[in-house]
């Protein structure tokens, strides 16, 4: 992923003044994952709800 100077500098300026860099790092992962996300829908890489129950169902049976 890689993202321009321009988004950047937005995400920056909505930021508090004081800013901890864990915090950037940490707002810098978000939108790459949820960029990541929307490409996967916008893909069809999905799974219904209905199945990611009964995929997670095993993980509970004795």
């Amino acid at each position: 992923m890689t993202i321009t100077k321009s988004d950047l500098l937005n995400m920056i300026d909505k930021m508090p003044d004081d800013i901890d860099i864990d915090e950037l790092i940490y707002n810098l992962y978000l939108k790459k994952k949820i960029e990541l996300a929307e490409d996967d829908v916008a893909n069809g890489r999905i799974k219904s709800h209905e199945n990611v129950v009964m995929e997670t169902e095993k993980w509970f049976e004795s």
